[in-house]
């Protein structure tokens, strides 16, 4: 991919890892993506949608994925689930911003992208115990124990030092991403209101960080507020240290503050385990599971069998 291929998803960011409204062709992920901006209050409505997707579909066959979301009306989010073709992969209650609605992912896969039985297997391992084995903890705990470490939270900035760092921490962290890792994207991270939180240490030295992206939609007569928890990295010498659970939780306790309305919701790597865990300990809760819906290739709790460069994704939301 170009850089200015490169530089065109950054400046999207506050849609491009969350998803603009409309319906787009991602070419470095090979899948078609977007947010349906009309409210599906009947199975009609819903019907009207897959029509329009699939209609996309035709005009962008070379498309592998295809991962849509909607705000839908509670009741029928069950009903959806017997549309052929498309699967619902996760639900997000949506009410903070349209009461009687849930925030719903549809999507599929082409058979040449779908994780092996082991990959599957592995990665819904991690999951079940997480979920059945990590309790959530207070802001308190979070922080007293990144502070007993060394560590302080604080704002990145549009600055040449923290710009280095950045680049230095995704490229130890990713060899491959879905966007290009380079400095005039990472600079385009801090565009669109995005908010960066990092940990830093007694130097000030950025040692972990998220991008909390934030995207404002018009769906129908109302504006919804989405906020991502994404891009997650620490350098491997700080890890074990509890710093993106903190900064999960500093950015929730921030985006609450901020955007009291906002769906604030994280799509955290299925094969790695310490970010689900963070995940859990901030108090998030599991929506649902998207199936090699990018491309990562970074340190995996497992390796896989087959040399995948797509992850799928496990979805977490903050209520």
């Amino acid at each position: 991919m170009v850089l200015e291929q490169s530089i065109q998803h950054a400046k999207k960011m506050e849609v491009g890892s969350i998803g603009s409204a409309g319906l787009f062709f991602d070419e470095r992920n090979s899948r078609i993506k977007g947010i349906h901006t009309k409210l599906i209050k009947s199975m009609k409505d819903a019907y009207e949608m897959v029509e329009l997707v699939k209609d996309f579909e035709r005009r962008h066959s070379q498309a592998t994925r295809t991962t849509v979301r909607a705000f839908v009306r509670k009741p029928l989010v069950e009903e959806m689930r017997r549309i052929q073709d498309y699967k619902v992969e996760a639900v997000l209650p949506a009410e903070n911003a349209l009461p009687e609605f849930d925030l719903v992912y549809i999507g599929k896969n082409s058979q040449k992208r779908l994780p092996d039985e082991l990959t599957a297997k592995k990665e819904k391992e991690i999951l079940e115990w997480v979920l059945a084995n990590v309790k959530p903890i207070s802001a308190q705990q979070a922080y007293e124990r990144i502070t007993t470490a060394g560590y302080y939270i604080s704002y990145a900035k549009k600055e040449e030092s923290d710009v280095q760092e950045l680049l230095k921490l995704y490229s130890e962290a990713y060899s491959r991403y879905t966007f290009e890792i380079n400095e005039e994207v990472i600079t385009y991270l801090f565009e669109n209101g995005n908010k960066i939180i990092a940990a830093r240490n007694a130097q000030r030295n950025i040692c972990s960080v998220l991008v909390a992206e934030k995207c404002s939609l018009q769906i129908e007569n109302s504006v919804v507020e989405l906020v991502e928890l994404s891009d997650f990295a620490t350098f491997r010498k700080d890890r074990g240290n509890g710093l993106i659970t903190a900064l999960q939780i500093f950015a929730i306790e921030l985006v609450k503050k901020l955007h009291p309305k906002a769906i604030i919701y994280a799509e955290d790597r299925a094969p790695w385990k310490p970010v689900i865990k963070s995940s859990k300990e901030a108090g998030m809760h599991y929506a649902g599971t998207l199936p090699f819906h990018c491309q990562i290739i970074s340190d995996r709790s497992f390796n896989y069998q087959l040399n995948y460069e797509y992850e799928s994704l496990q979805v977490f939301y903050a209520r």
